[in-house]
């Protein structure tokens, strides 16, 4: 099967409160980028559903 690189953001989140009040995120903290090459997979081929051609697989493009 082919392969696509893709690029990922991590955060991670500072978040306030408890069980009983409820929680709400304070700040946002952004990380690195991770980059993947994830391997593409057809599934449910010849239904409605099925997989989708996507015109990156020709050239360098990134998913975000």
């Amino acid at each position: 099967m082919a392969k696509i690189m893709t690029r990922w953001e991590t955060f991670s989140h500072d978040v306030l409160g408890n069980k009983h009040d409820g929680y709400e995120v304070n700040n946002t903290y952004r990380g690195e980028e991770v980059d993947l090459a994830l391997e593409l997979k057809g599934y449910n081929q010849g239904t409605p559903n099925g997989p989708l051609n996507p015109p990156i697989l020709g050239g360098k493009s990134y998913l975000r």
